[in-house]
């Protein structure tokens, strides 16, 4: 078995996995928003609340740490690994804001 070797790094998936937990954490957040507009009773209702937000706080640092690595690797995609930062961080700084917001009234 005499096969030559590439000397380059292989392809990595940081940046697409990035985008795939970025969206995610999108999706959780909405499912979080959604399960408090369901007429359901309160055991259920914090059952689905503490999943959906504890499966986003999980998520979004994932996202970060992906998205990072994806930046700076070199055989990785950056501009997915961008899309999938901002998508964790834009919901993300709303939430501190208003949580901000409503710890100084």
């Amino acid at each position: 078995m005499d096969k030559k070797r590439s000397n380059g790094a292989g392809r990595s998936y940081f940046g697409l996995a990035a985008l795939a937990a970025g969206l995610a954490t999108d999706l959780l957040l909405g499912l979080n928003y959604g399960v408090s507009q369901l007429n359901i009773t309160p055991g259920t209702f914090d059952q689905l609340n503490n999943l959906t937000a504890l499966l986003y706080c999980a998520f979004t640092p994932v996202t970060f740490i992906f998205g990072v690595i994806g930046h700076l690797r070199k055989n990785d995609s950056k501009p997915l690994a961008w899309t999938a930062i901002i998508l964790a961080a834009v919901p993300l700084l709303v939430l501190v804001t208003r949580m901000i917001f409503s710890l100084a009234k």
